[in-house]
């Protein structure tokens, strides 16, 4: 089939993409994201909503990833253990049974790594997509993708496949969007200003910093005491953040290593500074939609006939 219709369906919001021919020709974006709906009756009418913007077919197939599938989404999908290979990712489709859309519907469950011996447990939804379409367009052993829970994902690679072995989550922009809003650290009227100066010094904070908690609290020491100016409060915050995100991953980055940053043009203008500071150049950087199209027509290409 050439033609279907993928929705990556987050917490704050959702993206769908009307794909022919492996290309996207129509996008709906919306802010009716899992945490902002209420009523799960929502789900299909949002989804009718979809289906007539594109005007698609009633055959036409419906491929939903995300948030969408977690506890608090719309059904609860079973998560695939790690090891996982990218490799007939057909065999983890799950058919949705409803009454209220004729479409075909399917859904893509996220990642998960389970290990009670070792007490090691993590769970991602959505970026698996990504991490497909990353690797089945290049091997790479080491690949990051950052956002509200910034994922560093370990990947194994033979002849045949890549492998996604395990991956360890850092709550990096979840953590600044909390600060930045509902703490004494982003007290500044304007929080939609970005200094580059505020970003290289909360990088150099993070660097000179043992433990990035003690240091967190001089965001408003220096905005009251002359350190930063407040047009480079929401930047600084960000540079500590992200340089203290790296700088705790060190060890997992080595000079060997093939790795890849998925990312938007500005958190990957970001992490390339963050990675520069620590004299990191052996770094790839991806842009994420293209990545995750890649990643939905690998799937598509596996089971819709």
């Amino acid at each position: 089939m050439n033609t279907y219709i993928a929705i990556d369906w987050g917490s704050t919001n959702l993206r769908g993409y009307f794909i022919e021919n492996n290309t996207v020709t129509n996008t709906y974006s919306s802010e009716k994201g899992v945490k902002n709906i209420t009523d799960k009756l929502e789900y299909t009418t949002i989804l009718s909503t979809i289906i007539k913007t594109f005007s698609a077919s009633e055959n036409m197939p419906i491929l939903l990833s995300g948030m969408v599938g977690g506890a608090a989404g719309w059904i609860d999908t079973t998560y695939v253990n790690c090891p996982f290979s990218i490799n007939n990712t057909s065999k983890n489709i799950i058919n949705i049974e409803q009454d209220v859309i004729n479409n075909p519907i399917y859904m893509y469950p996220g990642l998960c790594i389970k290990n009670k011996e070792e007490d090691t447990y993590g769970v991602m939804r959505g970026e698996e997509i990504q991490l497909i379409g990353a690797l089945k367009k290049e091997a790479y052993d080491l690949l990051i993708l950052p956002g509200t829970h910034s994922k560093w994902v370990h990947v194994e690679n033979n002849d045949s496949t890549s492998i996604i072995d395990s991956f360890s989550t850092v709550m990096t922009g979840e953590l600044y969007e909390v600060l930045l809003h509902n703490s004494l650290l982003g007290m500044v009227e304007d929080k939609k200003i970005f200094s580059l100066k505020g970003f290289h010094k909360g990088l150099q904070t993070a660097k000179d910093s043992d433990a990035i908690i003690a240091s967190l609290f001089s965001t408003r020491a220096k905005l009251l005491l002359g350190g930063i100016d407040k047009t480079e409060v929401p930047a600084y915050l960000s540079g500590m953040l992200i340089g203290n995100e790296v700088k705790s991953q060190l060890a997992q980055i080595t000079a060997d290593k093939k790795i890849g940053v998925v990312a938007n043009k500005h958190l990957s203008e970001l992490y390339q500074l963050a990675f520069q500071s620590f004299n990191l150049n052996n770094v790839n950087f991806l842009d994420v939609q293209e990545v995750t199209i890649q990643g939905y027509n690998t799937i598509a290409h596996d089971f819709i006939r």
